[in-house]
């Protein structure tokens, strides 16, 4: 019964075109492509995104609101469609693109967007917080043969897309229609004969539609008993296909959007046919799936372009993502990179923006599809179409949250549709490769209300001065100090004169094997930016030789880690993966084990809950060394979880951090601004003790007038996207009472809602 609800689900995301194929092609691999003949209408709706920022403001009220109209509008037009037998391939936000097949797909789709202009009047003004918010829709029909193609990865994420000249012309026709008019091409309009009236347009080749005929339509069932259904879930992003999404209410949220348009395809089309088209089609969407699967993204879309196609990327949506600018920058570069070192005939622009849209499911009872609207998408689209193809174009604000990462070149600020002043971007070439990353981050202000626990670490130490290996682990929710805490441990045993090494774990290298060691290796060879390959293996072979001189032989698995190219010998080519392994954790042990006995030495490890596994067995060798040497681990996490390989190892200091005091956060609030008490005890109450959402509140209270920081913001969906659905209907229901509440209360909410809920819960 469940396999049978998540098929039908799946369904109603899918295009009948695609639902067909599979139906008649049951046997089929999921690569494939095939050729529709008949009409494309696009469609695009002005005033969603003026309503969609006016409803923010709201919060969650706004988002059901406007997800209320999107979804009353959308049921209205497309069962207007339906009527028409037009099929609903892609939302492109607010937009619509349909597709009219059988013998008379003109006449079907000329009558199905008249008929669709004319029930604009039913939202042409739209009553939002007291402003008026006026609709209006230009369509565009183009007739001819378009290419479909089923793409993706081998047995995971597949995407369905159309591709070709035609397509192009179908994306080119509709923005030469005005507000509230039905525009064709030569080609649709040579098909409906004397069937229509038309008005020649200031555009030659385009011809605006008066009035059509009335064709005969004739629906059909979609048969589904023979469609393989293992394939459909593939088509969907995974939260819509588990049902984690926020459904038909939608919701406003701070998302990284990344738009992609991709060049080539439709060349290839033309000039190589539709086998060559579809391979390296195929190939580019597995380079996009890897690598956006690896960020942490998600594809929400691709839809028609007048050049080239284009593809929307969320990084925040539809779940939540720990430093979502920066992955969706790197997913960019690493894009790029794949893209450039390939065979592939195909070019790309990128366009990347942050901010605050509406996202949900839209559409229809029978057609929806999950999507983000509002300016924040739309500059993303602006930014993209300002980038020369291979390069990437970035809003200064969403760089400007990545702090020093990136290496970026500030560009002449462009000026964009519905914008009245100019935007300032930047162009991303690059990461930074810091010669000595930075100690963990906010250092710069004093530490307050942490002074005990710096004791505690301090006390370790002096452990550690006397020959003896200590390891602390410190734990806390994010934003409550933990970085800032172990920064100032090792600035004060730096100047102490300890050897200090970062170890930084990253979300996006939870599978990458001694990621977390690059850094520290290359502090230990001396390797720096400035250093080619060439250089670098000479460091690395000469601090071996010198240092553990009968290990040289093994320097290349050292090399491999840190991705130096170096030369191979007969030694390392006739080990086994098992004793290679072996040999990399020794000598790296044995380097650690040498600079420890020069000067004590401090191992610091931030964000440990995305360690990989073959890191943490290094630090498991570490702790397991038998000799009296100065080494102290410092491991930081936002969980109270050790790493796997560590479970058999009880740290000497455990440390879990919790809220600041009353009077702590009162002198932290005071370090960062000038405000009255009552402000500082407003602000006290909200954060509740941690001294990220202390210092952004207090930083940005006076211009943000009461509402939450983006850095807050985002700290706290990720935490609300990790609930499973209970907590969420609890949370979501409390919300209603206040911060302080009782369950009576709580009870006869959701008793309302939802059902009764178990106290326990």
């Amino acid at each position: 019964m469940q396999k049978n609800h998540e098929y039908r689900r799946a369904v109603r995301y899918l295009p009948r075109t695609l639902i067909e194929y599979w139906a008649n092609h049951p046997g089929d691999l999921p690569v494939w492509g095939e050729w529709l003949e008949g009409s494309l209408m696009h469609s695009d709706v002005t005033g969603f995104t003026a309503m969609s920022e006016s409803l923010a403001k709201s919060g969650k009220e706004g988002a059901e609101i406007m997800a209320g109209i999107l979804n009353q509008f959308f049921e209205r037009m497309l069962g207007i469609a339906n009527e028409w037998n037009g099929i609903q391939m892609k939302f492109g936000g607010d937009a619509m693109l349909l597709y009219f097949a059988g013998n008379e797909h003109a006449e079907c789709a000329a009558a199905c967007g008249l008929q669709m202009q004319s029930a604009m009047e039913e939202f042409s003004q739209v009553n939002i917080n007291d402003d008026i918010c006026k609709l209006r829709m230009r369509i565009g029909i183009h007739s001819g043969k378009f290419y479909a193609i089923s793409v993706g990865q081998e047995k995971d994420l597949l995407h369905y897309l159309l591709i070709g000249n035609e397509v192009n012309k179908a994306a080119d026709v509709e923005p030469m229609a005005e507000p509230d008019q039905v525009v064709v091409s030569d080609e649709t309009k040579a098909l409906l004969s004397n069937k229509c009236r038309f008005v020649e347009t200031q555009h030659s080749g385009i011809w605006w539609i008066k009035e059509s005929g009335k064709p005969t339509v004739k629906n059909t069932e979609l048969d589904l008993t023979n469609i393989p259904r293992k394939f459909l879930r593939r088509y969907l992003m995974p939260p819509i296909a588990d049902g984690m999404t926020a459904g038909l209410l939608g919701e406003h949220r701070r998302v990284t959007v990344v738009f992609i348009n991709l060049f080539g395809l439709s060349e290839l089309l033309g000039s190589e046919g539709d086998k060559t088209a579809l391979s390296q089609a195929n190939q580019y969407m597995n380079f996009l799936f890897d690598t956006l699967i690896k960020y942490g993204g998600h594809l929400i879309t691709s839809d028609v372009c007048e050049h080239g196609d284009k593809v929307l990327l969320a990084f925040g949506a539809p779940i939540s993502l720990d430093n979502q600018d920066e992955n969706a920058m790197r997913f960019a570069l690493e894009l790029q990179e794949l893209l450039g070192n390939s065979d592939l005939k195909l070019k790309q622009s990128i366009g990347v923006n942050s901010g605050f849209v509406f996202t949900g499911e839209i559409g229809s009872t029978k057609r929806r599809e999950y999507t983000t609207i509002g300016d924040t998408t739309n500059l993303a689209a602006r930014l993209m179409s300002a980038a020369d193809k291979g390069s990437i174009i970035v809003s200064i604000s969403t760089a400007e949250r990545t702090g020093n990462t990136f290496d970026l070149k500030q560009l002449d600020p462009i000026r964009v549709k519905g914008k009245s002043q100019p935007i300032n971007i930047c162009e991303l070439s690059g990461i930074k490769n810091h010669d000595d990353v930075s100690e963990v981050t906010d250092s710069q202000t004093s530490l307050v209300g942490r002074e005990q626990e710096l004791k505690q670490l301090h006390k370790l130490s002096k452990q550690v001065k006397q020959n003896k290996i200590q390891w602390s682990f410190v734990y806390g929710d994010p934003g409550i100090g933990k970085s800032h805490l172990c920064s100032e441990l090792t600035t004060n045993l730096k100047n102490q004169g300890w050897f200090t090494m970062l170890g930084i774990c990253q979300s996006y290298n939870l599978h990458n094997a001694y990621s977390v060691w690059i850094y520290p290796l290359r502090k230990i060879f001396s390797i720096e930016a400035k250093d080619n390959s060439k250089s670098a293996w000479n460091k690395i072979k000469s601090l071996i030789n010198a240092k553990l001189p009968d290990q040289t032989d093994f320097a290349p698995l050292i090399a491999e880690i840190l991705a130096v190219a170096c030369e191979s010998n007969a030694i390392i080519n006739s080990l086994d993966p098992k004793t290679k392994r072996e040999r990399r954790l020794d000598i790296v042990t044995q380097l650690i084990i040498t600079l420890a006995k020069d000067k004590p030495l401090l191992m610091l490890f931030d964000n440990a809950q995305w360690m990989d596994r073959s890191s943490s067995e290094i630090i498991q060798n570490v702790l397991s060394i038998k000799e009296n040497i100065p080494i102290y681990i410092c491991m930081i996490s936002r969980t109270g979880t050790l790493p796997e390989c560590l479970n058999n190892f009880t740290p000497d200091l455990l440390l879990n951090l919790k809220e600041l005091t009353k009077n702590a956060s009162k002198e932290l609030v005071s370090l960062h601004s000038s405000l009255s008490e009552e402000d500082i005890n407003s602000i006290i109450e909200r954060a509740k003790g941690n001294p990220l959402f202390l210092k952004d509140l207090s930083q940005s209270f006076e211009k943000s007038h009461g509402a939450l920081p983006e850095s807050i913001s985002d700290v706290i969906m990720v935490r609300l996207d990790q609930m499973n659905d209970q907590k969420k209907s609890i949370l979501r229901n409390a919300s209603v009472i206040g911060q302080v509440f009782d369950l009576p209360s709580l009870d006869n909410i959701v008793l309302a809602n939802e059902g009764s809920v178990d106290e326990k819960a």
